[in-house]
């Protein structure tokens, strides 16, 4: 029993996890020993999905985006209708320099979890993206959308440095 436990990929992903959990708390030292077990449960099952996400949230956490966008879009993949991996993916790919896949990540939101969709959090993600993409009249909408659920003064900085920008 001892030995199947050494092999079983969801104990490396508890351990990975409580690895995690620890450097959160402070103890940064602690995301190497993290991103080892979620990469050893990945071994042991390359079709660990949550292995995948939590490695990709590691790696977020610690503004590795390429890495984290990576991770969660195998992730993703697998688990294609989990609101907050989508999520998740869409903010690790606008950090990563890739508005199209962020993007994508929205829509899919959008389409599986539509009031996720609509928190203040996800709005803000989407208007940053569309303004990425130089999507001005998505910006306009979502901007309407964000004031409508009570992002009003943080909507109103928004659009005045957007439309600085243009």
């Amino acid at each position: 029993m001892l030995f199947r436990s050494v092999t079983s990929s969801e104990i490396h992903l508890l351990n990975a996890l409580t690895y995690h959990l620890m450097a959160l708390a402070g103890d940064t030292g602690k995301y190497e020993m993290a991103e080892e077990g979620y990469r050893v449960a990945l071994r042991f099952d390359p079709a660990n999905w949550l292995a995948d996400y939590h490695l990709g949230l590691c790696y977020l956490d610690q503004r590795k985006y390429a890495l984290a966008q990576a991770h969660l879009a195998s992730a993703a993949t697998t688990e294609r209708n989990d609101a907050e991996l989508l999520f998740d993916l869409a903010v690790a790919s606008y950090y990563a320099g890739d508005p199209r896949v962020a993007e994508g990540a929205l829509k899919r939101l959008r389409e599986v979890a539509p009031a996720r969709a609509r928190q203040t959090d996800a709005l803000r993600a989407a208007v940053m993206v569309q303004a990425a993409l130089n999507d001005a009249d998505g910006v306009k909408r979502t901007l309407a959308e964000f004031r409508a659920v009570g992002g009003a003064p943080e909507t109103d900085r928004k659009s005045t440095r957007l439309n600085s920008s243009h």
